[in-house]
């Protein structure tokens, strides 16, 4: 007569070690859920040299990798991340999980992200700016969102791949491509953006002109300076 008893002991024993060897640590499996995920939606990852030997600069808006998470636009589904990278140029987020596991992610699939800045620890939140327009068209690349409220104040780099202007006859000039970014402030009270400068403001306080300028005068406030402007904001869309 079989002993059932021990049969099942006997399977039991055979496949402890193999469950033994087979876990996996909780930060293993986060890692490959997370890639599991976003496989169908990444690309190839680039750096830096992938733009070509000849292009100078960087088209990264930050240089180190940077703890955060990211929102994509499927299932509106949220991800941590242990290091991003925002790449300007390409318009991607670059994911680090491992020194062999990199991935890009194309911009367009990202409804927003984060990141903490891992000299200040500062966080830094962005939104996906092709639900904005500028001057009438829609913006591709990523907004910093500096303040929301009456006024929504945002952040925007720009990169550009500017061409060889070596001259030959003078002698100067540079020979390779060069990656030229620009950062510029906006704001909005919908989704259509506009330069927030100097000569904004008047039309952006209207009817708190006044009020607008007592401040300005009390605290000593110079427009021209981003903080000081960011102050001024702050303040009206308090009132």
């Amino acid at each position: 007569m079989i002993n059932r008893t021990g049969i099942l002991l006997w399977a039991l024993t055979l496949c402890l070690p193999y469950t033994v060897v087979g876990q996996v640590s909780n930060e293993e499996l986060r890692t490959m859920r997370i890639l599991g995920d976003l496989e169908r939606e990444s690309r190839p990852f680039r750096s830096n040299s992938a733009n070509g030997p000849e292009v100078e600069g960087d088209s990264y808006l930050w240089k180190n990798w940077s703890p955060g998470s990211l929102t994509l636009y499927r299932e509106n589904k949220t991800y941590e991340i242990s290091g991003l990278k925002y790449d300007v140029l390409n318009f991607g987020l670059d994911i680090y999980f491992e020194s062999d596991k990199i991935k890009s992610l194309d911009g367009n699939l990202v409804q927003s992200f984060e990141y903490k800045d891992s000299v200040t620890q500062i966080p830094h939140r962005f939104v996906n700016g092709k639900n904005f327009t500028r001057d009438g068209a829609p913006v591709r690349g990523f907004l910093e969102v500096l303040c929301w409220g009456k006024v929504d104040v945002y952040a925007f780099t720009e990169a550009t791949l500017l061409k060889p202007n070596y001259n030959v006859a003078i002698g100067s000039g540079s020979k390779n491509y060069q990656i030229y970014k620009k950062r510029v402030l906006l704001y909005s009270t919908a989704t259509e953006l506009r330069s927030l400068s100097r000569k904004e403001l008047e039309t952006l306080w209207s009817e708190r002109a006044d009020e607008m300028k007592k401040f300005q005068k009390i605290n000593k406030l110079n427009p021209s300076r981003e903080r000081d402007l960011m102050l001024m904001v702050d303040y009206f869309n308090t009132l």
